[in-house]
């Protein structure tokens, strides 16, 4: 796999690098070119997605008592959704390595995705800057560097910028 090479925004340069990806099998597409941040993108419902949906459902309706520890509630849960938990790095960039496991195989490539994250959100700027509790730029420096923990802003920036639907699930009683 070639490395990114830097043109434009990093928004830019992932974009063009996720369009095709070589392989054992050669080229094959992993996300198709995307829109505009500000346009919105339909996604296509897969089996799995709609399996995870009807999931989510039927567990939004489980009336769990809250005993055992927090693990043990969180590996209830994934099991009766059939999901598993997978380890990454926990150097503070956690959810950027996530996301890029997800989306492109391969959590080394978290750095190309916190840039993505820092570029929509400097792009959309009006969207983000009302939910934050410090000054926009030193935010958004602060989350260009490697370490730096992933937020909700963050994961939202993803979501829109990669037109992924992201699923949180946590090991809470209630809410979760």
């Amino acid at each position: 796999m070639r490395p990114l090479k830097r043109k434009g925004t990093a928004s830019e340069a992932l974009v063009a690098n996720l369009t095709h990806r070589g392989g054992a099998g050669g080229e094959r597409p992993v996300l198709r070119k995307l829109t505009s941040a500000r346009e919105p993108r339909r996604l296509r419902v897969t089996a799995s997605r709609a399996r995870l949906e009807r999931n989510l459902a039927r567990e939004r309706a489980v009336d769990e008592p809250d005993a055992g520890t927090q693990q043990a509630r969180l590996s209830r849960r994934l099991a009766r959704l059939e999901l598993e938990t997978v380890a990454v790095s926990g150097d503070g960039n956690c959810q950027f390595r996530s996301m890029a496991r997800q989306v492109l195989a391969d959590d080394g490539r978290h750095a190309e995705l916190r840039a993505l994250a820092v570029d929509q959100v400097r792009a959309r700027r009006d969207d983000f800057e009302g939910f934050l509790g410090q000054g926009f730029d030193e935010y958004c420096d602060a989350m260009a560097r490697p370490g730096t923990w992933g937020d909700e802003i963050t994961l939202r920036a993803l979501s829109d910028a990669l037109g992924v639907v992201v699923h949180v699930i946590t090991s809470e009683a209630k809410n979760w």
